[in-house]
This record gives C-alpha cells, structure tokens and sequence, in this order.
C-alpha cells in the first residue's frame, strides 16, 4: 500500500502554523504585525478543505515572507494534495532554482512526482536524498514504500528500519514495516498499528492494516471491527470494501455481507475490474447465473485480459446456449492454459450443440495433434471422431484409479451419449458425477445444469 499522499494530507494538517527551519540559509522575514494570525486562519481552512481560501491565504503568506522558501514549500505540499499538480510543480521550481539542495523541496518534488506517475523520478531523488542524508526519516519511508510495492522486501525493511532510527513515529515507515511484519510476525504488526493508530486515531489504513495481522491470528471479529471502522473513518475508499468483503466470504461465510461489500465497492469505483471478480464468484456460486453473467461481462470489458474469467464465463454461456460465444472463450481458456485440454473438448462440445457436425469434426481433427496420446482426453476427441472406440473408451473411464479424473470423464461420456440421444445412459452418468465434487472440477458446474434436465423439479 503506497501512503504518501494519503500521510501528505495527514502533514498539511498539523505542518501550516508550526515553527520551520529556512534550508535556504536566506534571511526571514517576519510577518506584518497586521496579520499575525494568518497561519492559524490558514491551517482552519486546510482542516476544513476550504482549498480556494487555503490557496489565498498561502499566497497572502508568501508576499508577506518572499525569502521564506519554507513556505513556499509548505504551499506546493499543499497543492499536491489538492491534485494542482502543474501549479505545485511551478512553485517548487521557482524554490530550486533558489535552493537546488533543499532537502524539503526536493522530497515534495519526489512525492509530486509519484503522485503523477513519474516513480522513476520519484525513486531517483529519493535516492538522491538519502544518499546525502541517510538520516533522513521521510525520505527513507517513501523510499521503504516504493521498494515494498516493487516487492524488494529486505530493501524495503532496512528503509523503515532506517526512518524509524530518526523518526519512530513516522507513520509511512511504521505502516510499511507493520505490512512487512502480517505475515510471520504478526504480534510485532500488531505493536506497529497500535502505535500509529494511539497517534493517528483517525487514520483508517491503520486500522485496515491492523485487521489483515488480525486476521493472521484468526481473530475474524477483531478484523472485521477494525475493517468496519476504516471504512466508518473514510467510507468513500474502494479498498476497505474490497477487504472487508472478502474476509467476510473466506473467513466468515457471510456471503450477504460480503455481496453488500462488493457491491458497495463497485459503486464508489466502477471502472475497477477487481469487484465484480469478486461477485460474479458469488453469484455463480448462489446459481445467480444472469447477475454473474452480467458482472463476467462487465469485467471483461474493463480487462479483456483477465484470463481467470475466460472459463466460468464460458462456462455460464454455455447454460444459456450461447454457443457461440461460449466456444470463443472456452478456446481463450485453453490458450491461457494449454495444459488443460478440457476448454478446447467444451468448444467442440458448443460447435455439436449447434448442430455443425462437420465444423466440430474439422475442430476435433486440428486439436487432436496438440493432445499427449496418454492423457483420457486424447481418447474422448477421438470417440467423437469415431464411435466405433465407444467401448474401449467407456472400458478406459471404468479402469480409471483416480477418481477425480474418473468423475471428470463420466461427465463428458455422459454429454457423448446425450448428444446421440442416448438419454438413459446420459443420466446415468450425470447422476454418477453428482454429489463427487471434486476441487478443480469446473465441469461440475455444467454437470448440474445438465442434470437438472433430468430431474422433475422440486
């Protein structure tokens, strides 16, 4: 989790008004007696978001102090935090060609650089600080929170540990090294969010990162009261939704509760495709099968990529008899996973549905070659090509030792026999998957609805 704009709002609330140091080595002007409040009224209007009075009243405060370059800093701080990136920028450069060495400027610079997606930058003038001043607390935790989010665990440890040794109460590195202490070191997470949470009591991710260690102790309702007040604390945020909900799903079980949280979450941010993975799971499991469909579809549309969708979308279009939708996607199923032959069984099964007998025997043939001759599923493309191997085939699925692959193919002798019209014996193997779920058994699914045919409704 990268903190720095988030902890920036944090510092604009507490740094307008508190005594500064001029890194410029320039003389400091004091502010005209008739205006000896200014900070003050300033630092209300940041805590209040009043932004066009902020804006103002920042830049009475620098025709008051010209040569206060600290200022000028504590202004373009500001402004990232708004989002004027351009306007931020413009100030800061003003200050660097004053001070080229100012640390604090050249620090906001790096942070307005992550914040407009330059982390290249961003990475290098960190680097540059610390470099020349390895005490540096806030450099040394942004620094720790890029290298953690680039998955450099040790050099992201060693940058808090470094923070830490000059500031133990900076939140970015206590909040990285919690992150880094979930897992394996759980009572020492623990230790680190309580610190900054007794600091920052209103601090959400605190209390978001308090429930993932939590979580690791298998305290499920501690995690999800700290989950509950993060979201309490900033209901807007995308991500405590996300969390919450899918603790509530894998820990809890509370599949309402979760279905409320990722839906809560696709409504604050649409255009995020990680929601609706998470419902459409759900209503495919409830046997929602037209809400799944339609979040599938949505997310598909955000992250056409997304290749964990491409089967149980495939799989939904072809309950509704979509064939030929469902062939396109059980064929991207396979590309994405070559060593899984049933995508490409399921695509000529759609091609069969429709009624295209010489188009499935065309696709059958073409597969064939990609299929190693040991595996059940080079036998099964050959029974559809030819039917006189029914029996050896049939005799193969009865010798079978693994039952999980035995109740695989039970399910694809029984679609064979149903696509001849052999009803009786496609319900006898039908019912013979039922109830042998096995994990990983996505064909259980289409198993179900196939047998449903069968079955008198209840």
């Amino acid at each position: 989790m990268r903190l720095s704009a988030t902890v920036l709002c944090l510092w604009c609330l507490v740094a307008i008004g508190c005594a500064t140091t001029e890194t410029a080595k320039k003389p400091v002007t004091p502010l005209t007696a008739t205006k000896p409040d200014l900070y003050a009224e300033v630092s209300k209007w940041v805590a209040a978001g009043e932004t066009e009075k902020a804006i103002a009243g920042f830049k009475e405060l620098i025709a008051d102090r010209p040569d206060n370059l600290q200022v000028r800093v504590e202004f373009a701080r500001f402004l990232v935090a708004s989002g004027r990136y351009q306007d931020a920028r413009s100030v800061l450069s003003l200050v660097l060609a004053r001070s080229p060495e100012m640390v604090e400027a050249l620090y906001t610079l790096a942070i307005l650089e992550g914040e407009t997606g330059n982390t290249a930058k961003e990475q290098a003038i960190l680097e540059g600080i610390v470099a020349k001043h390895s005490e540096n607390a806030a450099a040394n935790a942004l620094l720790g929170q890029i290298y953690l989010s680039e998955r450099k665990v040790d050099r992201a440890s060693a940058s808090f540990q470094s923070s830490l040794r000059s500031d133990p109460d900076n939140i970015d590195a206590l909040m990285g090294s919690g992150e880094i202490l979930q897992e394996g070191e759980g009572e020492k997470a623990l230790v680190l969010f309580d610190k900054v949470i007794r600091r920052e009591p209103n601090f959400s991710f605190a209390y978001a990162g308090r429930a993932q260690a939590k979580a690791e102790f298998d305290d499920v309702k501690g995690a999800e009261e700290d989950l509950t007040k993060a979201i309490a604390l900033n209901p807007g945020y995308y991500w405590h939704y996300i969390d919450r909900g899918k603790l509530r799903l894998i820990l809890e079980n509370d599949r309402p509760g979760a279905l409320a949280d990722f839906s809560k979450a696709i409504e604050i941010d649409p255009k995020n495709f990680l929601g609706y993975v998470y419902r459409a799971g759900l209503f495919d499991e409830e046997h929602k099968t037209d809400e799944a469909l339609r979040d599938y579809r949505t997310l598909l549309s955000l992250r056409p990529d997304y290749y964990f969708a491409y089967r149980p979308y495939a799989i939904l279009l072809f309950m509704k008899k979509d064939w030929e939708l469902s062939r396109e996607y059980f064929i991207k199923a396979y590309i994405a996973d070559p060593n899984d032959h049933g995508p490409q069984l399921l695509a000529a099964l759609c091609l069969l549905e429709e009624g295209k007998e010489k188009e499935a025997a065309q696709f059958l043939n073409v597969i064939l070659p990609s299929i190693p001759r040991t595996s059940l599923f080079f036998d099964l493309d050959r029974l559809f090509l030819d039917p006189s191997t029914e029996f050896s085939f049939v005799n193969e699925v009865q010798q079978e030792k693994n039952p999980a692959v035995q109740t695989r193919f039970l399910f694809y002798l029984a679609c064979y026999y149903e696509l001849h019209g052999r009803k009786d014996l496609a319900e006898k193997y039908f019912l013979q998957v039922q109830g042998h779920h096995f994990a990983g058994m996505y064909e259980y699914r289409l198993n179900e609805w196939e047998l449903s045919k069968y079955l008198p409704a209840h």
